[in-house]
């Protein structure tokens, strides 16, 4: 069997804050308002509440 959990996107962000390459963003942020958070950012952005659904997204805006 293969392991699929180890391939999931969640593992893969998680390292990255791990390794100081990615920002958590835990506080509410309304979609539209991504695009600013992650405009010029070096890092990739772990977004833990978007929208009103408070839906997880992870980005990169790159420098």
């Amino acid at each position: 069997m293969i392991d699929t959990e180890k391939f999931r996107l969640r593992h893969f962000v998680e390292k990255l804050v791990q390794q100081g390459e990615c920002l958590v963003h835990d506080d509410p942020v309304d979609l539209i308002d991504v695009a600013a958070v992650l405009d010029c950012n070096p890092h990739a952005v772990w977004f833990r509440a978007v929208g009103p659904e408070r839906a997880e997204l992870a980005g990169n805006g790159g420098a």
